[in-house]
């Protein structure tokens, strides 16, 4: 099996931290990475990311992450996650994919591997794989964890304890106590809390022509009042004021 791992180096000790395991496709405003026990650097369009490489937004900052099997992870704004890890077989379409995520929002939207195998993301509160599709992920330091599904098969979330959830129906979430108690039982997300992770998510680049390109992508669901997953009221977690953006109802959207 041949996986596909690209080796930047002369084969040293150290040349295992520095594979290349995918790049940057979009970027707003802000974001850093540092390699293990390297510089931290102002990441731009185009560059690479590496094996144990962390990335940071600022407060305003977006960035997109593209894998060779069509994986993308986007990064919200003020938040950190880790590059644990990435192997994949182009011929098999096999391989696996692991994310730390220690502060703030990430966006999975899965590509080759998760169809096959969960994708690992692994937060300070619980640890979670998804399984194809689409999930959003909220562990602000210090703050509840919020897990939702927007679409797919599968999201395990497993508590410190080993209590594990899983939800299998878009528009439901589950929530992770900031003390790391068990997870909650799956619930049905409310507009608000959509909306809050939908904030965390966007551009607020006064120049719409500086914000995240608008991807191609085909819709596959929305989420609101008039829809059929409507959520209903609040569930395992205190709500937050209302993002002060305003706008059209977000589409979530894979690809075609």
């Amino acid at each position: 099996m041949c996986l596909l791992l690209v080796a930047l180096g002369s084969g040293d000790a150290g040349a295992d931290s520095a594979l290349k395991i995918g790049s940057i496709g979009a970027l707003d405003t802000m974001a850093t990475g540092q390699q293990q026990g390297g510089a931290t650097e102002t990441l731009m369009i185009g560059a690479d990311v590496f094996r144990n490489q962390t990335v940071r937004t600022d407060a305003t900052g977006l960035v997109d992450i593209l894998f060779a099997d069509e994986s993308t992870i986007t990064i919200g704004h003020h938040s950190e996650i880790t590059l644990d890890d990435f192997a994949y077989d182009p011929d098999a379409q096999r391989g696996n994919l692991a994310v730390g995520l220690s502060d703030g929002v990430l966006r999975f939207i899965g590509g080759k591997i998760s169809k096959k195998t969960p994708v690992q993301v692994v937060t300070p509160l619980a640890a979670l794989t998804i399984r194809g599709g689409i999930g959003l992920f909220s562990f602000p330091r210090g703050e509840d964890g919020l897990v939702a599904f927007i679409y797919g098969v599968e999201i395990t979330v497993t508590g410190k304890n080993g209590t594990r959830r899983s939800i299998r129906q878009p528009g439901f979430g589950v929530s992770v106590p900031a003390g790391g108690g068990d997870p909650s039982e799956p619930f049905r997300l409310t507009d608000q809390q959509l909306a809050d992770l939908r904030a965390q998510l966007e551009s607020v680049a006064s120049d719409p022509g500086r914000g995240m390109p608008t991807e191609s992508l085909e819709k596959i669901q929305n989420f609101g009042s008039k829809d059929p997953l409507s959520p209903d009221k609040a569930h395992g977690r205190q709500e937050q004021p209302a993002a002060a953006r305003q706008g059209n109802r977000w589409q979530w959207r894979q690809d075609g």
